[in-house]
C-alpha cells in the first residue's frame, strides 16, 4: 500500500496572474475539474497502475445532498481515492506509483500550466523530471537569462548585460 499525495501551491496567485475576472473564473472552474473528476478519473484508468481500496470507516454522502449522485466519499475511498478536495488530492496505489505519478505530472501540466505543485510518495516528496524548484523570496529565484539562482537581482542584471548573454 502506498499512498500518492498531490498538493497544489499557491493556487491564489496563479488564479489572480491575470487582470480579467473572467479569466480568473475560467481557471477556477478548471481547477476544480482537474482536482475533482480529471484525477479520479485518470487515477481509476489503472493502465499501468493499480488503485487499492482504503482502510478505514469513511461516510457516506448524506441523503439530502444534492451533490451525492457525482459525490460520494465511501464510494471513492473502496476505489483508493481518500481525498480531492482543498488543493489535494490523495490516493493509495496496490501497484505502478512511479507510472502514476510520472503520468500525473503530464496531465497537471498539459491542463493547468503554470500552477505550482508538489507530489510526495508515503510522506516523501518526489523530484519529477522537469520540475522547476523555487522558493518563496523572489530574491533567490531563476535569473531569466542565466538560469542560476542568483541572491541580488543586481547580479543577474549584470550578467544579462555581459557580453556572453547577449542576443
Amino acid at each position: 500500500m502506498t499512498r500518492v499525495h498531490i498538493e497544489f501551491q499557491r493556487v491564489q496567485a496563479w488564479l489572480f496572474a491575470v487582470p480579467r475576472l473572467r479569466a480568473m473564473v475560467g481557471a477556477n472552474t478548471l481547477l476544480g475539474e482537474v482536482l475533482r473528476l480529471r484525477l479520479r478519473a485518470f487515477a481509476r484508468e489503472q493502465t499501468s497502475w493499480r488503485l487499492q481500496p482504503a482502510l478505514g470507516a469513511y461516510p457516506a454522502a448524506a441523503a439530502d445532498d444534492p451533490l451525492s449522485t457525482h459525490d460520494d466519499p465511501a464510494a471513492d475511498a473502496r476505489d483508493g481515492i481518500v481525498s480531492r478536495d482543498g488543493a489535494h488530492f490523495e490516493a493509495v496505489f496496490a501497484s505502478g506509483v512511479s507510472a502514476f505519478v510520472e503520468a500525473a505530472v503530464a496531465l497537471l501540466r498539459r491542463e493547468l500550466p503554470g500552477l505550482r505543485f508538489r507530489i510526495s510518495v508515503d510522506s516523501v516528496a518526489q523530484d519529477p523530471k522537469g520540475v522547476e524548484f523555487w522558493t518563496e523570496l523572489p530574491v533567490l529565484a531563476r535569473c531569466g537569462w542565466t538560469a542560476q539562482i542568483s541572491t541580488t537581482v543586481t547580479s543577474c542584471l549584470r550578467a544579462a548585460k555581459s557580453e556572453e548573454f547577449r542576443v
